[in-house]
């Protein structure tokens, strides 16, 4: 688990000139243990696929997704990623 965590985070230094400092959970499964592997390795912040929104900061290594479609402008991802209780108008 340590060796995928690191190693990926070196190989994609490696070809783009940049180290990642978020990630992804491969299916969007984790743990305690991955979490604390990705600490270790660097990383600031990771995300699931649990849908969700109005994140903390001690949430930081299992970030939750909200949906965003085609139509979608900046408001309405605000909104969606926020815990408003209603969406911002747009005037």
């Amino acid at each position: 688990m340590r060796r995928e965590v690191t190693g990926v985070r070196a190989a994609i230094k490696a070809h783009a000139g940049v180290t990642p400092d978020s990630i992804a959970y491969v299916g969007g499964g984790f743990n305690s243990t991955l979490i604390e592997e990705v600490r270790k390795a660097g990383y600031t912040t990771a995300r699931s696929v649990e849908r969700g929104r109005g994140q903390s900061a001690k949430d930081r290594y299992a970030l939750r997704v909200v949906r965003v479609e085609g139509r979608d402008d900046v408001l309405d991802v605000l909104y969606r990623a926020s815990s408003l209780a209603c969406r911002p108008s747009r005037g």
